[in-house]
């Protein structure tokens, strides 16, 4: 009967951003089947929204149960989604607006072996996105941005605003630390006059600004959030 060895070897065929370890079982006539994990999705670039279920996925070889964890600090710090669950190569994931950042990896560890894991290729983003509704008000004459109401709020607020023709429109949210908080609208909007909620339960009391974009017009407004 062969002997069987438990060895690691460094692999070619492993992302760079990997631990870039896999773990074999050899024996005497040779190597056995691979230990490994790869992440599939998110592998960089992706856009989540807070209050979405997304898909983690990934594919593996001889591992039982793992861990996922999210960094949303390109690798500076961790944090735990689900300490050990079952090795099915697929989690639902119901993002999280504290998660919110465009520096996200997600880390996928064996178990019993935390040294064999994979990294996401690259960085994703989670964003806070609230809903708009054009208010059909025919069509403004000028880009203008109103001030939110109530104000202050807790914890949601509506904000207006007008685009005279069709434009690339951006609305984010910054703390006092110019840290962006929430992106409120980022895509092209048509002619039309837009309200929004913005719903802050997850942010800190405090002072926060609100800034939209339009081509050459910028403005920018302060809001207050008390709890």
């Amino acid at each position: 009967k062969p002997r069987n060895i438990n060895a690691s070897t460094r692999v070619s065929n492993v992302p760079a951003n990997s631990s870039e370890w896999a773990t074999f079982t050899y024996s005497l006539d040779g190597i056995v089947t691979p230990t490994n994990i790869i992440v599939q999705t998110p592998n960089g670039g992706e856009v989540w929204i807070v209050g979405e279920n997304e898909d983690i996925t990934w594919t593996s070889q001889n591992v039982n149960d793992i861990m996922i964890e999210l960094s949303a600090d390109n690798r500076v710090t961790w944090t735990t989604i689900e300490s050990s669950i079952p090795n099915t190569g697929t989690y639902t994931w119901a993002v999280a607006a504290q998660d919110s950042s465009d520096e996200c990896l997600i880390r996928i560890s064996d178990v019993t072996s935390t040294g064999i894991n994979d990294v996401s290729d690259g960085v994703f983003t989670i964003d806070i996105i609230s809903g708009v509704e054009n208010l059909n008000q025919g069509i403004p004459t000028e880009y203008r941005l109103v001030q939110n109401y109530p104000n202050p709020f807790n914890p949601s607020t509506v904000i207006k605003y007008a685009v005279p023709e069709s434009s690339p429109v951006s609305i984010r949210i910054y703390d006092l630390t110019g840290q962006e908080v929430a992106i409120l609208v980022n895509e092209v909007k048509q002619p039309g006059t837009y309200e929004l909620d913005f719903n802050a339960e997850n942010l800190a009391s405090g002072v926060y600004i609100y800034r939209m974009i339009a081509g050459s017009f910028v403005q920018v407004k302060k809001m207050s959030l008390l709890k």
